[in-house]
């Protein structure tokens, strides 16, 4: 390439010195109040930055199997120690990390190291994102990663996403330093009419909230929550099976289950009997069902002709309290039980 001449290095400085004039910033109209954007007109960081802040402050997750921002050892523990450094990764899937604080969105490419020196007394590090509003016009953007001990910054309009934290005492090892996750991820609302209607949980953020209008009724809905390959209902548990006892049986497709709600422990289903003589125990609750005092779930008519009797729950046991000639019952049935959360 030929070398510039001097007329062409003279008409450079001229062109640097209005420069700024054919480049000019735009400038919000004056006053105590105005609407944008207005049509055909640019925007200044700021109104950018108001126009993101609904979004949230938070990680963004695509994949669950892939977890952006995590923080681990090296290949071994020795290499650990000698750096006394975690690795910082990126999520394997994507390829990338991402995250919104304050209207500007944070993304990082490649693992990074992080440092957690040795300490002379406890100490907490905050693996962080900080967002830094005198960082605003930083070509590499105002969010950078930032590791601090024992508290994070707030002056200068400073916000954080706490990533990770990190608690390392006084000659231990960085590899049995305890490690607590914190990292909060953006969840987007969906709404749909039936669950059959909402989208592949994969083809949306996960943590994603459904809400399922069940056919469009007022005051109808579930929430359900994306998390992997399906979705998952936050208002109840799913159901699970009852176990019981010899000589009872499930009633055909209305086995008796139970399943966790805001509400208390839900039940339905039926047994019948198929000739049991056992009038007390008939059946055990799950694993991780179990209730520290009695339960009565109050009166059932267990056959035609029978007088009421109780239903109740000891520890994970499920029995009937019947009189004594009364055991060869036909069947008994839990829909609509709700046990209320001690």
């Amino acid at each position: 390439m030929a070398e510039p001449s001097a007329y062409d290095i003279e008409q450079d400085a001229r062109i640097e010195t209005i420069e700024s004039l054919v480049t000019a910033e735009y400038q919000p109209p004056a006053g105590v109040e105005y609407s944008f954007p207005v049509a055909n007109q640019g925007i200044t960081s700021t109104q950018y930055q108001q126009m993101q802040l609904a979004q949230g402050t938070a990680t963004i997750i695509r994949d669950r199997s892939y977890l952006p921002y995590a923080l681990v050892g090296h290949d071994n523990d020795s290499e650990t120690n000698q750096r006394n450094t975690l690795m910082l990764r990126v999520a394997q899937r994507s390829g990338a990390n991402e995250a919104i604080i304050e209207g500007f969105y944070h993304r990082m490419t490649e693992d990074m190291e992080l440092p957690f020196p040795p300490v002379t007394s406890t100490t907490t590090y905050y693996v962080c994102l900080t967002f830094d509003p005198r960082r605003v016009k930083d070509p590499s953007g105002p969010i950078r990663v930032e590791v601090y001990p024992n508290g994070v910054p707030s002056s200068q309009g400073q916000k954080h996403i706490i990533l990770h934290e990190v608690t390392r005492k006084p000659n231990q090892l960085l590899s049995e330093a305890v490690r607590q996750i914190r990292r909060p991820y953006i969840s987007p609302t969906i709404t749909a009419v039936s669950e059959s209607a909402l989208p592949d949980p994969e083809d949306v953020l996960y943590g994603t909230v459904g809400v399922v209008r069940n056919g469009g009724q007022p005051g109808m809905a579930d929430l359900v929550t994306a998390e992997g390959t399906r979705w998952y209902n936050l208002l109840a548990g799913d159901w699970e099976q009852v176990s019981l006892a010899s000589g009872w049986s499930h009633v055909s497709s209305r086995p008796v289950q139970i399943r966790y709600t805001v509400l208390g422990f839900q039940m339905r289903g039926s047994a019948r009997n198929e000739g049991s003589s056992n009038a007390t125990r008939f059946g055990t609750l799950p694993s991780g069902y179990s209730f520290s005092s009695l339960v009565e779930l109050g009166s059932f008519v267990l056959s035609p002709g029978s007088s009421l009797q109780a239903v109740e729950i000891e520890g994970n046991a499920l029995r009937l309290r019947l009189n004594q000639h009364e055991y060869r019952t036909d069947r008994v049935t839990f829909d609509g039980v709700i046990i209320p959360h001690n």
